[in-house]
């Protein structure tokens, strides 16, 4: 069974506080399923931008 899943494509990332109200454009763009965990991890930290405390 193939999922159908969408993200919202308008307004764009980053949303700023008051720059969406009641009349703001929402766009919801289909895509894959993997497509969602991929836009999840890119809000990750990388590694390097983690700090690291205690013994590695």
């Amino acid at each position: 069974m193939l999922m159908e899943v969408r993200h919202r494509g308008l307004p764009a990332e980053p949303v700023r506080e008051g720059q969406v109200d009641a009349s703001s454009v929402l766009r919801l763009v289909r895509v894959r399923p993997g497509r969602v965990w991929e836009l999840i991890s890119e809000l990750l930290p990388q590694s390097e931008e983690l700090r690291f405390v205690g013994p590695r």
